[in-house]
């Protein structure tokens, strides 16, 4: 698996919603 540009974003972004949804 690649790191695709901007996966680290992603990666918050997802941590982030995940956190927020909780």
């Amino acid at each position: 698996m690649r790191p695709l540009p901007g996966s680290h974003l992603s990666s918050m972004a997802t941590l982030l919603a995940a956190i927020a949804l909780m």
